[in-house]
């Protein structure tokens, strides 16, 4: 956390050892980031629990770690790379070192030594650690296919070509098998039980586990296979359509809307008529293996308290109505709109909560 919780122009140190991470689009020369300590954290538990809401903490591997590999990068102890993999990538967010190398031991040994810690916090609290998200998204085609570590594996063929798409494929799936086998083992070992999600790029690794669970971020309009082949195997879902539920995207199309318009324009309106079982034409006998919905806010454009607020409310009262209640099959947003603005909006107003406003005018 000393370098991977910064974010800063001002990366290094007089004696060029590394102070901080790149900042988010928009940072200006401050420094910025944090972080909550241990004993935070276990009060943040404790709250949790006399709400009746359980914290599950996502920590995402092997792709997006840019931050854990910067920050372990000078310590001796840990070797999340392989040295000698000439392996050319580059991720979605244009990183082409984001990826620590699911062949080096050091990866599992520090996933374990992390869990143990976590754990130590929930226990703390006074709470079981039932649950726990390993991320897997977003790990870009080339990785690993030229790293020595990996090839050593025994689950590498070494048949394969990777020069060959379909076999290079092959070769990644295989390697995010062995590294999904290796992580869901760990965290059964630190607590027995445990449920482990994913987001659904890691499902055919997983596949015929039942102890895990995979968010779907795909838009609306993409492909359905990867979600029809998550389901054929048996599998947990948890929907996470990016068209409905990314609360960073924008609220209309307007050049003072704050939000990355990737997956469209998302209001509040929008959401209440969203069908979470029709959104990817779900059969009756798939949608038995919906778990819930879960919308997300990621913080790449989120640069105050207030700006997160704008970006989750009023937008979060429809998701929460969207989560335990069907989709009305006659028009019910008149009701649901008056509802907020005579109810919910003055409450949550009265709590300093500063949501966007205008937002229900139409």
């Amino acid at each position: 956390t000393i370098v991977g919780a910064r974010r800063s122009y001002h990366r290094y140190k007089p004696d060029g050892t590394l102070r901080a991470l790149y900042p988010a689009w928009g940072d200006d020369h401050q420094d910025y980031g944090g972080f909550i300590s241990r004993n935070e954290f276990v009060d943040l538990l404790r709250h949790a629990k006399k709400h009746h809401v359980e914290v599950i903490l996502e920590f995402n591997l092997p792709g997006h770690a840019n931050a854990i590999i910067q920050s372990l990068g000078q310590a001796e102890q840990w070797q999340l790379t392989d040295p000698e993999d000439t392996s050319e990538y580059r991720s979605a967010q244009g990183y082409t070192g984001n990826v620590i190398n699911v062949g080096m031991t050091d990866n599992y040994r520090l996933a374990k030594v992390i869990l143990e810690e976590i754990k130590t916090m929930y226990d703390a609290a006074e709470l079981p650690m039932s649950r726990i998200h390993f991320g897997g998204d977003e790990v870009p085609e080339g990785a690993w296919l030229h790293s020595p570590a990996c090839r050593r594996l025994p689950v590498w063929n070494t048949a394969w070509d990777v020069e060959d798409p379909e076999q290079a494929r092959e070769a990644t799936q295989a390697l995010m098998a062995y590294h999904y086998n290796l992580i869901t083992g760990i965290a059964e070992q630190v607590s027995p039980g445990i449920q482990t999600g994913f987001w659904h790029e890691m499902s055919a690794a997983g596949s015929g586990e039942t102890n895990s669970y995979y968010n779907a971020w795909l838009t609306s309009d993409a492909n359905t296979d990867t979600i029809d082949s998550l389901l054929d195997r048996g599998q947990n879902l948890v929907i996470s359509n990016a068209s409905f539920l990314y609360l960073d995207m924008p609220y209309a199309m307007h050049a003072d809307e704050p939000g990355l318009p990737w997956a469209g324009y998302v209001n509040t309106k929008s959401i209440y008529n969203f069908d979470p079982l029709d959104c990817w034409a779900l059969t009756a006998g798939q949608s038995s293996q919906v778990l819930g919905i879960q919308a997300q806010l990621w913080s790449e454009t989120v640069f105050t308290t207030e700006l997160m607020d704008y970006y989750t409310f009023p937008r979060l009262l429809a998701v929460a109505e969207r989560a335990w209640n069907k989709r009305p099959t006659q028009d019910r947003w008149p009701q649901f709109r008056q509802a907020l603005i005579t109810r919910e909006l003055p409450h949550i107003s009265k709590l300093g909560v500063k949501y966007r406003p205008d937002e229900l005018e139409k």
